[in-house]
């Protein structure tokens, strides 16, 4: 009776687990480093990106042939549609800026010309495909949410491609228009798993919200109060 009483009491002490904070990871310089084509940013095929303790790898998959891949557009680079033309994609500049916290730079699909090349300026895709990011190394996680502009459908799956459990879902937003999106958790994400943004037209994607693992600060404890109940029934044996 003791023992049991003493490992109630050693449990109920024990602090719950220390929740981890989420990371919002955006695809800003500062915040992050992409991993290109050849090393060379003007391939416009985005292979991969580092956030913090996160590194992942990137694959595109299009409709149509001749779309190059995933990019990355900058909307800092100019402050309004008529300032980008000829130059970059001014429909993914926000109508206000840092609107649903939409900024600096975003994640697109490539188009290409009617010859199948790389197009050699931002210009997100208007045909349908996905990008499927694969943790390589870091912390497990779940997705909690996301940033996007200028979206036909953009659609977010746990797993590579769309046969995985579909999290979320943001349409109609037309020219610079921008939308948060946040969801329930996402089942735990592991190295070599994946998730995937779909996309059923234009747009971009400005940030994903990342909830790593819980620290086990709790079982820690535990662990120490087991051996405390061990000590305590030695002495109790060699007392009787």
């Amino acid at each position: 009776m003791f023992k049991t009483l003493m490992a109630a009491a050693v449990i109920a002490t024990l602090p719950l687990a220390a929740a981890a904070t989420p990371v919002v990871m955006n695809f800003d310089t500062d915040g992050g480093t992409a991993t290109w084509l050849n090393d060379d940013a003007s391939t416009n095929t985005l292979l991969g990106y580092a956030f913090g303790d996160f590194e992942f790898s990137i694959f595109h998959v299009a409709t149509r042939s001749n779309a190059s891949g995933a990019n990355l557009f900058d909307m800092d680079a100019c402050d309004s549609e008529a300032s980008c033309v000829g130059n970059d994609d001014g429909d993914l500049i926000p109508q206000t800026e840092n609107e649903n916290g939409v900024d600096g730079r975003l994640l697109i699909r490539q188009d290409a010309d009617n010859q199948g090349n790389p197009l050699p300026l931002d210009d997100d895709d208007a045909a349908s495909g996905y990008i499927t990011f694969t943790l390589k190394s870091g912390p497990a996680f779940s997705l909690a949410g996301f940033s996007a502009i200028d979206v036909t459908r953009l659609a977010l799956y746990s797993g590579i491609g769309t046969s995985g459990p579909l999290l979320a879902t943001v349409s109609g937003l037309d020219n610079n228009r921008t939308e948060a999106v946040s969801f329930a958790p996402s089942s735990l994400i592991n190295v070599g798993e994946s998730f995937t943004f779909a996309f059923d037209g234009s747009g971009g994607v400005d940030s994903i919200v990342l909830a790593p693992v819980p620290l086990p600060a709790g079982g820690l404890l535990l662990l120490g109060g087991l051996g405390g109940l061990a000590i305590v029934r030695r002495r109790m044996a060699a007392k009787s």
